[in-house]
């Protein structure tokens, strides 16, 4: 499934999903294309489009010795703008004490933590999105409409392919792309 992570707590909370249809990449429109369709890290590369750090906010979480699930919100430092919403699985055992430290802070995102500790990974995205927000995604987001999303399921894999994590990135929505204003969305 790959709205996977976050629809555990969708399910968690009795709630429906929302409306979504997968995407190739190449069919993404523009910012959005240049966003998500890539390698690179999500914090790393919307830091460098909003031109400033980003930290996190967690709305939920879940955590045993092993594993933290965690739905959260990235927003950029200053405004508190909110630029990305979703959730992560993020396998605590393989990282060394002081990484997994922050990550259980919930205070940076984690492609933030990967690059302060250099921890050696790639990122690999599964699958592209379109999905009409909901009444979570606008809470999360700060919108006050239905609007039209998109985003990615993505695997942070170590050198020799264990899943560090698995994260669904979902945007807020870009001055710059014209989406969201003929969307229609049933509640």
């Amino acid at each position: 499934m790959f709205f996977e992570p976050l629809s555990e707590f969708y399910e968690r909370s009795h709630q429906n999903w929302p409306c979504f249809i997968r995407v190739k990449s190449a069919s993404l429109p523009e910012p959005y294309q240049r966003l998500l369709a890539h390698n690179d890290d999500m914090t790393a590369t919307l830091e460098s489009f909003h031109g400033r750090r980003i930290h996190l906010n967690v709305l939920e979480q879940v955590c045993t010795d092993r594993k933290m699930l965690r739905k959260v919100v990235l927003v950029l430092e200053g405004s508190e703008e909110p630029v990305e919403f979703g959730a992560i699985r993020i396998c605590l055992s393989l990282f060394d004490p002081e990484p997994r430290d922050h990550i259980l802070e919930g205070r940076l995102p984690l492609g933030t933590i990967l690059k302060r500790y250099a921890v050696d990974h790639v990122s690999r995205p599964q699958v592209f999105f379109e999905v009409l927000s909901d009444g979570v995604t606008n809470d999360a987001l700060g919108l006050t409409k239905c609007e039209k999303l998109y985003g990615r399921q993505n695997l942070i894999l170590t050198p020799d392919r264990k899943v560090l994590a698995k994260v669904v990135e979902i945007l807020a929505p870009s001055e710059t792309s014209g989406t969201g204003s003929d969307t229609t969305c049933e509640s």
